[in-house]
């Protein structure tokens, strides 16, 4: 976490502290490079290294292969990454959050950590990427399974540039049967086949062994993959066991009604209905409520572009007490069912005798402002019964302009009526 920090941040002193202190500078000599950022040159290009690498399970494994960690756990880490962040916008920000809200609220992942037993784990290629185990087999490299004929084993299929074709063909009659369709295996042998996707795949497969690694093919079938291989290849013949028959007694499967229905959870920003896009970019977005968090947690962290020196000003005028991205959640009953709406509030400005909600927004125009106020509306109904006795005020604060707009609150029962009965639909 405290080289994401550096990569988002070159001068991130929770960072620097850190690494320095791992490499063993004490706490005057970290003090001195941190006030000079006068790091390491190692260091600096170990980081210029990692900015060229856009793939966040091999920043992790980078990262965990410079300090010698390669067990189960480093494992278990870069694969809760990946499951978390590989089909999103790769964000630092979302990143170091996620893993903070993981440590403050003592999140746990099960481990397994059996991976020095004699066990064998069975895996596809895009489960294994980012893991080195001892041994490793890659079985089934014949033709037609590795590389594939076409793209997907169903009926259905799409290759350039014969299009979308159907594999499988249905003939009923006297006899019927589900025949292998002609017409798409004559245009699929007519093809090239370059098989760059396969190759790539092929190489992740391999690239998992530490020390040893075995393909497997049947003579008879084997692929071109295994027929370039430059390895010795041996025969080896099978040994079968006869086993007994095992039948196995049909039994209709039953299944009681419920009458119960159970409780739904929902997100606040997923009921609020869609947006026009006035923004300027996710990536900006989120670097700015990354900033506006930071700053507001007094962090040592200085402003980029104008949008984060309006969101500093702001911060700074405010006399109270801040609390910084905090969960809210309001429980309701929507068509007899128990609903939970969960959000997360950018800032609460606790004053005296009033609560500001305040929600920033990088849009350069206020034409979305209707969904927005219906989400500041469900920030404001969870958060009203909690200070009971101050008046909460929920508000956006656009940081492109500086501008601050009040938002007028939804009652709970038009809420519900008009704008979260489908939600359950």
């Amino acid at each position: 976490m405290a080289w994401l920090r550096i990569l988002e941040y070159k001068d991130s002193k929770r960072g620097w502290s850190v690494v320095l202190e791992n490499a063993g500078y004490n706490l005057d000599e970290v003090n001195y490079i941190l006030e000079g950022e006068d790091y390491p040159k190692n260091m600096l290009e170990f980081r210029d290294g990692l900015k060229d690498i856009d793939d966040l399970v091999t920043v992790s494994k980078t990262v965990f292969d410079r300090y010698g960690i390669d067990d189960a756990f480093s494992g278990k880490v870069i694969e809760v990454l990946d499951h978390t962040f590989s089909s999103s916008y790769m964000n630092l920000g979302e990143i170091i959050q996620f893993m903070e809200e993981n440590i403050d609220s003592d999140e746990t992942y099960e481990v397994d950590n059996s991976l020095e037993e004699n066990v064998a784990t069975v895996q596809t290629i895009h489960g294994a990427k980012g893991l080195e185990y001892p041994v490793v087999f890659v079985s089934d490299v014949n033709s037609g399974a590795f590389p594939s004929y076409g793209r997907g084993s169903g009926r259905i299929q799409y290759e350039d540039p014969i299009g979308l074709r159907q594999k499988k063909r249905y003939v009923g009659g006297d006899l019927p049967y589900l025949y292998d369709n002609w017409r798409a295996e004559v245009l699929n042998k007519c093809l090239s086949r370059g098989y760059d996707e396969e190759r790539r795949l092929m190489y992740v497969a391999m690239s998992r062994a530490k020390k040893y690694l075995y393909v497997t093919a049947d003579p008879e079938q084997k692929s071109q993959f295994f027929k370039d291989l430059n390895l010795p290849k041996d025969y080896i013949e099978p040994s079968l066991e006869i086993s007994e028959e095992t039948r196995i007694e049909e039994s209709e499967f039953e299944i009681e009604e419920i009458e119960e229905r159970g409780l739904v959870k929902l997100g606040m920003k997923s009921v609020i209905g869609e947006t026009r896009s006035h923004g300027r970019g996710e990536e900006l977005g989120t670097q700015v409520h990354r900033f506006a968090e930071l700053y507001a947690k007094n962090r040592d962290i200085e402003p980029r572009n104008r949008d984060e020196e309006n969101v500093k000003e702001f911060i700074d005028d405010l006399s109270g007490e801040k609390l910084v991205e905090k969960r809210c959640c309001l429980p309701l009953e929507i068509k007899g069912r128990k609903v939970v709406l969960n959000g997360k509030i950018d800032l609460i400005h606790l004053k005296e005798n009033k609560v500001e909600v305040i929600d920033y927004k990088t849009e350069k125009s206020k034409e979305t402002k209707q969904p927005y106020k219906r989400q500041l509306s469900l920030y404001h109904q969870s958060i009203n019964e909690i200070f009971e006795d101050k008046k909460v005020v929920p508000y956006i604060f656009y940081t492109k302009n500086s501008e601050k707009e009040d938002i007028k609150p939804i009652k709970k029962e038009k809420l519900i009526k008009k704008h979260l009965k489908q939600v359950l639909l």
